[in-house]
């Protein structure tokens, strides 16, 4: 049988996992990938977006491939969009489609009732895919997920790199699967509610196997670790240290909770070589943490595991979200004065956005609720408008904190109020300082390439 598979933006691991098992039984696999340059979630400049649409070209492609199935791996931020290109391309081919991703699980009975969608995988999908090679019916696929991860290929990264080289230049790779915590705010908790799957991780032999073979086969620069927390296990994380040191030894990026993370574990994390943590910190409300999002620890707490990561030179980001229920600016004030205490070297700033089936969405009417199920929903890490205190939280780590303290005590802040683009810039240059320049350039040759490939494409360069 011949997959096509529909990604969008950046690589997707699902749909190079899934490439791997299918071209292991012998069948073919196609990646159709759209950059949805200026019409994707930070972005979206309607007369742009048109200029570099290249769906009409990528139905082409589909018609030469004539393949058996299509794939769309969703989550619900792209899902709209995604809808849009199925009902586009059954327009012009009876081809079975099948939805799958985080979306999917999520709400599948809202999936299956869309006429462009065939199938829907409500579950992990590497077992489901391979059942499809038998009937293609339409339907909400459910199967039992992958128990050992062990069990299952390397993926399929030459599907992604023979048609994007810049993706090669820095490794992103997951070890585990889910997240213990059960924070209000976040699908990961929905899931493993829903699915009823435990995490689960990789052993380190099977990591290291990876990373030691396509460091051969690709020589990256920098590994970013994708998992909801990497620090799940400190035995794991003392095996994997000395290994990862002397295998692999190049700088790496993880994610962990400030709440329950260790001086042991940043110890290890310091050993193997980790050049920056991103912290899931959200309010510096410990009544809102604890009451509205159910995160667990003190803001001293968190104060000295951020001390103890400057102690030991490793970089930190917190991740901050405005418009939590039951906060106001009076709290974004303080949470201004606690950053200006503890320094993060970068401050992530998001709007609440409300996904299918989280505990927070309680606080929701049932219409809007139902417009969450179906997608209709926005968010963006460069907190548009004019918000005075992402404009701060974006030049807080660039000045002295007697500068930010004076801007607070004189009420000045309230007019810092800078457009998205400089707030970006504020920050990748804190990110050229502290040594992340991988995280400045790769999204600007990103965009380079895929300006010139739509216009390549557009122009009809590719065949």
């Amino acid at each position: 049988m011949t997959f096509a598979f529909i990604a969008t933006e950046c690589e997707n691991y699902a749909i190079m996992l899934f490439s791997s098992l299918l071209k292991q039984r012998g069948h073919q696999v196609h990646l159709i990938f759209d950059p949805r340059l200026f019409d994707n979630d930070e972005i979206k400049q309607g007369c742009l977006g048109r200029m570099f649409d290249i769906r009409k070209h990528n139905i082409s492609t589909l018609k030469k491939i004539k393949p058996d199935i299509i794939g769309f791996s969703t989550y619900t931020q792209d899902y709209q969009w995604n809808l849009e290109f199925a009902r586009m391309i059954k327009k012009e081919m009876d081809i079975p489609i099948i939805f799958g991703g985080v979306h999917c699980v999520l709400c599948p009975e809202e999936v299956i009732k869309e006429d462009c969608v065939d199938m829907v995988c409500a579950s992990g999908g590497e077992r489901t895919l391979l059942s499809l090679l038998q009937q293609t019916r339409k339907g909400i696929y459910t199967e039992l997920d992958i128990e050992d991860l062990d069990t299952l290929p390397l993926p399929d990264r030459d599907l992604f790199y023979n048609l994007k080289p810049v993706f090669k230049r820095d490794y992103s790779i997951s070890t585990s699967r889910g997240c213990p915590f059960s924070c209000t705010f976040c699908a990961s908790e929905a899931l493993r509610r829903i699915t009823d799957v435990p995490v689960r991780q990789r052993s380190v032999n099977h990591v290291m196997t990876e990373l030691s073979w396509a460091k051969e086969r690709y020589n990256f620069r920098s590994v970013y670790f994708t998992d909801d927390v990497f620090t799940l296990n400190t035995e794991w994380l003392r095996k994997f240290a000395n290994w990862y040191k002397f295998e692999i030894g190049v700088p790496f990026y993880c994610t962990a909770n400030p709440g329950t993370i260790t001086e042991k574990q940043i110890d290890l994390l310091k050993i193997a070589g980790c050049q920056m943590i991103g912290f899931g910190l959200q309010s510096v409300c410990e009544k809102t943490r604890v009451e509205i999002l159910n995160r667990r620890g003190t803001n001293e707490r968190i104060s000295s595991v951020v001390a103890y990561c400057r102690k030991l030179g490793i970089s930190l980001s917190f991740d901050h979200i405005f418009n939590l229920p039951s906060e106001s600016d009076i709290h974004s004030l303080r949470a201004l004065e606690f950053y200006n205490n503890t320094r993060p070297d970068i401050i992530n700033t998001f709007t609440m956005t409300y996904l299918p089936r989280i505990k927070l969405n309680s606080v929701l009417s049932e219409e809007e609720r139902e417009r969450v199920d179906k997608g209709q929903v926005r968010t963006s890490m460069l907190q548009r408008g004019g918000n005075c205190f992402a404009s701060m939280f974006s030049i807080l780590p660039l000045f002295p904190r007697k500068v930010i303290a004076w801007l607070v005590g004189s009420g000045l802040y309230k007019w810092v109020r800078l457009p998205y683009w400089a707030r970006l810039v504020c920050k990748d240059i804190k990110r050229l300082m502290i040594r992340r320049g991988s995280d400045v350039w790769f999204p600007i040759r990103l965009l380079v390439v895929n300006i010139k490939d739509n216009i390549t494409l557009k122009m009809g360069g590719i065949k």
